[in-house]
């Protein structure tokens, strides 16, 4: 189902929660496409918060990983829809590889051990695929 401007908006307030964002436009290669991401702005003070986790949870989802972009390309360039394709993302970080999936007509189900991260990717797909 398509998000609604209401939803999008909702998304957008839930992730100004984290602390300070940007917005970078991301270039798949191979592809004629491209996203704007929404993710933290001071990746640093990140890592300083992070310090005193006793579970030591660094803060990986908050990076544009080139793996992830790779997989986002592989995906968009696979022939065919991917309609009938139920997926797993483990580790969903900022939603990269997540938005191609939908794109392609995926069923997708994205998990991350932060919540920060889940709100950053839902923000990112539904603006990008225009589904969370």
């Amino acid at each position: 189902m398509p998000v609604t401007t209401g939803q999008l908006a909702q998304l957008q307030e839930d992730a100004a929660a984290i602390g300070p964002l940007r917005v970078d436009q991301v270039v798949i290669p191979d592809t004629s496409v491209s996203y704007e991401l929404t993710r933290p702005s001071d990746f640093d003070a990140l890592l300083d918060s992070a310090a005193d986790d006793p579970e030591q949870n660094l803060p990986y989802w908050a990076e544009l990983w080139p793996s992830g972009i790779a997989l986002a390309a592989a995906i968009l360039n696979t022939s065919g829809q991917l309609d009938s394709v139920r997926a797993l993302e483990l580790g969903a970080g900022l939603g990269v590889t997540a938005i191609a999936a939908l794109q392609r007509g995926a069923s997708l189900l994205v998990t991350d051990y932060s919540l920060e991260s889940l709100a950053l990717c839902a923000l990112n797909t539904a603006r990008n695929a225009g589904r969370t």
